[in-house]
């Protein structure tokens, strides 16, 4: 078949117009993947950069590492504006480094731990102390417990001297805020079937076992958030 100019032209424009529909939808689908790999490496190492923990650094310098799943049951007291602070509570003493407050609790600012007062009053084993501390309320908070042997270590002071409800010997703790009625408070540190305490009186570490509770006390302690 032959075809005039007029239509060799038409069927020319028509092939061309059908040639730039074509690459110009090559040229979207080009675009659509660039922008997808594009994303992706801008994306993913903000992504690796993404935090997974929460980390917590007391006034102490200490560093507590809290999973981010965590965060809706890490527990934050609504009655504290510092971490050097214990509560609403009135503060009525201070004994360097230590301050004494109403509700029964001492801080130990140099630590950041906050203390009873007193510990429990009587001979009592390693389990039921480890109970009572977890139980204490006192200051209205709930997150008490038994110190660990290098914090009752803490507390210990040669120079300091405070009689002892239990024998002739007596006690050295740093401050008169937090009174011990007999020598030794038990610690959660557990070796074997043994269990820590520190002995206040000649400010030694020692262990003893879980039934024991001759001259043995519950002193809880948290830490001040």
């Amino acid at each position: 078949m032959i075809l005039d100019s007029e239509t060799h032209h038409y069927l020319y424009k028509r092939k061309e117009k059908r040639i730039m529909i074509s690459l110009r939808r090559i040229y979207l689908c080009l675009a659509v993947v660039f922008m997808f790999f594009f994303a992706m490496v801008v994306a993913l190492p903000l992504y690796a950069q993404t935090p997974t923990n929460v980390v917590v650094i007391l006034k102490d310098g200490k560093i507590y590492n809290f999973p981010l799943s965590d965060v809706s049951r890490i527990e934050f007291s609504n009655t504290q504006t510092s971490s050097s602070l214990s509560s609403k509570a009135t503060e009525i003493k201070r004994d360097g480094r230590f301050i004494a407050y109403a509700d029964g609790t001492v801080l130990d600012t140099r630590t950041n731990l906050m203390w009873a007062a007193n510990d429990n009053g009587s001979n009592i084993n390693w389990q039921s102390a480890k109970s009572y501390c977890a139980n204490y309320r006192g200051g209205g908070y709930t997150d008490w417990r038994m110190p660990t042997q290098d914090e009752l270590a803490g507390l210990y002071d040669a120079s300091k001297t405070q009689r002892s409800g239990c024998s002739s010997s007596d006690n050295h703790v740093a401050t008169d805020l937090i009174h011990l009625t007999c020598c030794c408070p038990l610690a959660s540190d557990m070796r074997g079937s043994e269990v820590a305490y520190f002995y206040f009186s000649p400010g030694t570490r020692r262990w003893t076992s879980q039934s024991d509770s001759t001259n043995a006390r519950a002193l809880p302690v948290r830490f001040a958030r």
